[in-house]
């Protein structure tokens, strides 16, 4: 009687265990373009990827957000990319092969700016992206020290 009770507890168990989650991995070479510490994700532009996809360019979360620390745009990688069975990827075991070449460093430049019927002291916000402003609003006042 114990071993039938046994053998139905363990045959219940056995029933309702979760499978396990299998995954599938693959060898990525490619180059960084982008990483973004804050999400934990990394864009890649990597070469294809035999048995999973075609070279191209797309995020991948960092299996482990440690990794993100020494990464920077342009370096070049090899990693796994590990694929769930629900279909999400994300990369383990990323190893820098060759980190990206120092560019010189652009000058900046500062300009002043005089914008026409913005005398309240708003700075416009249509910058260029990557150079530093500095704006000068100028406004004439009349001979009674009022703006006109």
């Amino acid at each position: 009687m114990k071993t039938a009770l046994l053998a139905v507890a363990v045959f219940s168990l056995a029933c309702h265990a979760k499978p396990q989650q299998v995954s599938r991995r693959y060898a990525l070479h490619g180059t960084i373009l982008a990483v973004n510490r804050s999400s934990g994700n990394i864009v890649v532009h990597h070469d294809d990827i035999p048995g999973y996809m075609s070279a191209m360019t797309m995020p991948y979360a960092a299996g482990n957000p440690q990794d993100l620390t020494f990464l920077e745009s342009g370096d070049e990688i090899r990693a796994e990319v590990v694929v769930t069975i629900e279909g999400a990827a994300h990369l383990e075991h990323i190893t820098v092969l060759a980190h990206a070449k120092v560019k010189s460093v652009p000058r900046r430049v500062s300009r002043r700016v005089r914008r026409p019927g913005l005398g309240n002291g708003c700075v416009p916000s249509c910058f260029a992206p990557g150079m530093w402003w500095s704006a000068r609003i100028e406004t004439s006042t009349s001979s009674a020290g009022r703006a006109p």
